[in-house]
């Protein structure tokens, strides 16, 4: 499992981004070259969360859903240059 420092320190990018409908959490895929984990930082907490296990290939987009609970995300295949599609349901 992926683990990041409160600084940032152990990560090499950030592949996609995308602010809560609020503007009070960021969700990001982060992780090293050709390894991809999502978090989410919420800024009145000052808190990073975890929240995915799975390691992706490439995060390319992040999209919040309406009322700013979850966001699903597009990752490209492990194996496969297609694109997937992932609900964020599936990672709580």
């Amino acid at each position: 499992m992926f683990e990041m420092n409160s600084d940032g320190a152990g990560s090499e990018k950030i592949d996609a981004y995308n602010w809560s409908p609020d503007g009070k959490k960021i969700a990001f895929g982060i992780g090293d070259l050709g390894s991809s984990y999502i978090g989410v930082y919420d800024v009145e907490c000052k808190s990073y969360t975890h929240v995915s296990d799975k390691d992706f290939t490439l995060i390319s987009s992040i999209v919040w859903h309406k009322d700013g609970k979850s966001f699903d995300f597009v990752s490209k295949g492990d194996d496969s240059p297609q694109a997937i599609l992932y609900g964020s349901a599936t990672l709580f």
